[in-house]
């Protein structure tokens, strides 16, 4: 279902050991708790990627895998099933 209103993303990769993903949900959180509305989601560990997902000269790069999800987050649909939602 599409946002009418808008809505702060974030997308963190559960593989990527160089962005922690605690600290990202305690921003949103705490934006959350300020009225902003806020959703995370999150790439499953079991996808493999690289900490550069989208890195288009990259040899780990995954972008045909990314890019449909960050379309659909940037359009306000759901991203696929795949991709889970964090809180």
């Amino acid at each position: 279902m599409k946002s009418t209103s808008p809505e702060l993303l974030f997308l963190v990769n559960a593989r990527d050991h160089t962005v922690k993903t605690a600290p990202v949900l305690d921003v949103a959180r705490v934006w959350n708790s300020r009225g902003a509305p806020v959703s995370v989601y999150e790439l499953p560990d079991s996808l493999g990627l690289p900490h550069n997902v989208i890195d288009p000269i990259g040899r780990e790069a995954t972008p045909g895998t990314v890019l449909p999800v960050l379309i659909a987050l940037a359009h306000g649909d759901r991203p696929a099933a795949w991709v889970r939602t964090k809180r």
